[in-house]
């Protein structure tokens, strides 16, 4: 699941993701840096709640951290 941004193409500046062996949250600045957040969930069902409920709750947040606020 990811949050992405339209600026001319789609880009994701939100990444949830159960790869590596352990779920994260990669965070896509627009400059060009990552930042990877491990997520303490057991599966991949909590892992998608946990994603719904933090893009809801952190949407305009998460635009502006990662420099996509226009």
């Amino acid at each position: 699941m990811q949050l992405e941004i339209y600026q001319g193409k789609w880009r994701a500046c939100i990444r949830y993701n159960y790869a590596h062996g352990r779920p994260h949250k990669d965070i896509l600045y627009r400059d060009g840096r990552k930042r990877k957040e491990w997520i303490d969930v057991e599966d991949l069902s909590g892992l998608i709640d946990a994603a719904q409920r933090d893009l809801s709750e952190n949407f305009y947040q998460y635009i502006r951290e990662t420099g996509y606020e226009t």
